[in-house]
């Protein structure tokens, strides 16, 4: 009896051991159709989780925001740094590798928003979440809903929404330091969507950003590619397939902490 109390004791301290990689296909929805969708567009992850979004194909972003200003980009007030964003992510109809860019969680305490800053597309409901209550005024759903009313300020104008993210536990805003970052951002508003082809390449001029950085719990990186005949399988509903071990509906790996 102690003998199988230690093994489960064991089998404990190893799930807890590996952080979870979890996969998000960025505009493509269940069934395998280019839309203005985050697939799945909530998940839940836990800290040093790091989420994968994979551009399946047309012109989006993801650009972090908050839940005040679904569709504009956040401006953390502590540091005076700008919300994590991709950049625009162009995907040509016969490219054989997409783009991929990757956010690792430093904070799952407080949940995280993101939209995709093409055009109208935050207003049509391509928005994503992390960590995002299920109860409470807060919810992804009520999240959702406040961004189809949003105001999108131009991309070009490079608007940003102040933001002060609550202290994390035992620390003040005054303990904490960032990377001095910044993100330029050129673009148009032209909705790709709106044609029958697919952008090209050079379609949208991309954000001017770091490799990488930190911003609102998160740090993130870019410059990632895929094999476009390598993107996670989309099963029924809004969500990725995942493992038997997966905490929510994105497909997840797992590697060591």
């Amino acid at each position: 009896m102690h003998y199988l109390s230690s093994l489960s004791v064991f089998a404990s301290l190893m799930m807890g051991s590996y952080a979870a990689t979890i996969k998000v296909q960025v505009g493509m929805n269940s069934t395998g159709g280019l839309a203005t969708v985050f697939n799945p567009n909530q998940v839940t992850a836990q800290v040093d989780d790091t989420i994968e979004f994979i551009f399946m194909g047309k012109n989006h972003t993801v650009t972090q925001s908050s839940f005040a200003e679904p569709c504009t980009r956040q401006l953390d007030t502590r540091f005076d740094l700008a919300g994590a964003d991709s950049g625009f992510m162009p995907v040509a109809a016969n490219a054989t590798e997409i783009p991929t860019w990757t956010i690792k969680v430093n904070d799952a305490s407080a949940p995280q928003w993101f939209f995709c800053n093409q055009a109208q597309h935050c207003n049509a409901g391509m928005v994503f979440a992390i960590n995002a209550p299920t109860t409470g005024e807060k919810t992804f759903e009520a999240f959702l809903a406040k961004a189809a009313n949003a105001t999108h300020p131009d991309p070009a104008l490079n608007v940003t929404a102040p933001f002060t993210p609550p202290a994390a536990a035992g620390s003040s805003p005054g303990d904490a330091s960032a990377p001095a970052t910044t993100n330029s951002l050129a673009s148009s508003t032209t909705d790709p969507l709106a044609s029958a082809t697919d952008a090209p390449a050079n379609a949208e001029p991309s954000v001017s950003a770091s490799e990488s950085g930190t911003a609102g719990g998160l740090s993130f990186s870019s410059g990632g590619t895929a094999a476009a005949d390598q993107a996670p399988a989309s099963t029924s509903g809004t969500a990725l397939a995942s493992s038997p071990t997966a905490r929510n509906a994105g497909a997840r790996t797992h590697s060591s902490r």
